[in-house]
């Protein structure tokens, strides 16, 4: 089976779940940096999100082929995918930067 992410499909949760000193933010608070950073889909490819999670959960696919390009980013975004979608029961196999 053959499939691609096509970009980004998950981002970072913003800073306003945390709770500000004080309950005001004020640059003397930045850098925000939380305990946990959080994900969750980007809206407008959250519907192929669903759709590799779902193909990625297939009790016949027995490895996944990161065959991104050569840049951590991506390999990054892949390796993420992977862990988003099987939290803790799949070692992925990668195409690029190992």
């Amino acid at each position: 089976m053959l499939s691609s992410a096509i970009g980004h499909l998950l981002e970072i949760c913003p800073p306003e779940g945390f709770e500000a000193p004080r309950g005001r933010w004020t640059f003397t608070h930045l850098p925000v940096i939380p305990p946990e950073f959080a994900l969750r889909p980007i809206e407008r490819s959250e519907a192929r999100l669903r759709l590799l999670e779902k193909l990625i959960k297939r009790k016949d696919m027995d490895a996944l082929i990161n065959a991104c390009d050569a840049g951590r980013e991506a390999n990054s975004s892949s390796v993420t995918l992977f862990s988003t979608a099987t939290p803790g029961s799949r070692s992925s196999a990668c195409g690029c930067n190992p």
